[in-house]
């Protein structure tokens, strides 16, 4: 009876051991199904993330092909409007002497002025083709998504000019006045280029020049008491124009950031200060964003300067081991595009 016993408690406990071995192996299935639950949520926000950018990209495509759709409907339109007016004209003198002709009148032909020779030469041939870039995809499955098409405009400044590259060609735009060199330039929403000179001096004078098309339409150097706006010195101006037509200038030279409105009046300077960093501040590259902030990288305190369009102050970007930056552009997520010294390049978002 002992031994009954015995192998009876043995047993029991054998059976509440299995039971919560059970129950701990349906608790594991429960927060494994619960986990897998969460990598799937995970892998289908990134799906619609992923599916964002690629929308996001043909949409840009898109818009290319819709600017460069009205660029040349817009050129051909152009090109096509001096011969009409010339082959009315034609038909006009054709109708008044065939009236003179009928008429048999002595005065009408002593008092005729023949515009025969401004006309007789044969019609000057247009090229009147437009070209549209062919489409090139690559989409293997599994491999990344090429897509290119045309070539866009690339415009630079050169010793003494401003130089644009259009369909892979490149021509003058600007060539800008005796004693000045360009050195930068930014180019606005109105298509207007503002371009960055300097005198050709040991220590340069800068001022800013504003060019629509091959015309120079601003003058930007001093104030109405003759004071200029930039300091003198070695360190190019970087130019920004914000989304209400403010110019942002970037003076290395006094280490000011300088924001005029389209007219070129001042509107405000910036220092560094309230940004209370280690070392005085060092502004080089600037741009704006959708929000119209005023983004300055800060070599010399490794970091970037974001103010409003007012200038006032609003943070310091330091946390993102930005080693010494210089260029910069924003994205058209926001995204910052800092390029350091050293080389290498840093994609910061902005969450402001």
């Amino acid at each position: 009876m002992k031994k009954n016993m015995k192998e009876s408690e043995e047993l029991r406990k054998q059976l509440d051991l299995e039971r919560l071995q059970s129950d701990t192996r349906k608790l594991n299935i429960s927060k494994s199904i619960a986990e897998f639950e969460v990598l799937e949520g995970e892998l289908e926000k990134h799906r619609k993330c992923w599916h964002q950018e690629v929308d996001d990209i043909f949409d840009k495509h898109k818009s290319l092909i819709t600017s460069m759709r009205e660029n040349a409907i817009k050129s051909l339109t152009e090109q096509n409007h001096a011969p009409k007016h010339v082959i009315e004209r034609k038909l006009q003198i054709i109708k008044e002497n065939k009236d003179i002709i009928r008429s048999k009148s002595v005065s009408k032909v002593v008092n005729y002025k023949t515009e025969f020779q401004e006309y007789k030469a044969s019609p000057k041939e247009i090229d009147a083709i437009v070209t549209v870039p062919s489409l090139k995809v690559k989409t293997d499955r599994g491999k990344e998504l090429d897509m290119e098409y045309g070539e866009g405009e690339l415009i630079y400044t050169d010793t003494d000019s401003v130089i644009i590259v259009r369909s892979g060609m490149t021509e003058n735009l600007i060539k800008t006045p005796e004693g000045w060199e360009p050195w930068g330039l930014c180019c606005t929403n109105s298509g207007d280029i503002l371009v960055n000179m300097v005198t050709n001096a040991v220590i340069h004078d800068h001022k800013i020049v504003r060019y629509a098309g091959q015309k120079a339409v601003q003058d930007i150097q001093k104030d109405s008491d003759g004071n200029p706006f930039f300091q003198s010195g070695n360190f190019i101006i970087c130019l920004a124009e914000n989304r209400n037509g403010d110019i942002c200038a970037s003076d290395g030279n006094a280490k000011k950031v300088v924001v005029m409105d389209k007219e070129g009046a001042v509107r405000f300077r910036y220092t560094g200060y309230p940004a209370k960093r280690k070392k005085y501040f060092c502004p080089e590259h600037i741009a704006t964003d959708s929000k119209s902030q005023i983004i300055e990288t800060d070599h010399n305190n490794d970091c970037l300067h974001i103010l409003d369009q007012n200038g006032e102050f609003l943070q310091c970007v330091d946390d993102c081991g930005l080693d010494t930056p210089g260029g910069l552009s924003i994205d058209n997520k926001g995204r910052c595009w800092v390029g350091l010294h050293s080389g290498k390049l840093k994609v910061i978002s902005l969450n402001m």
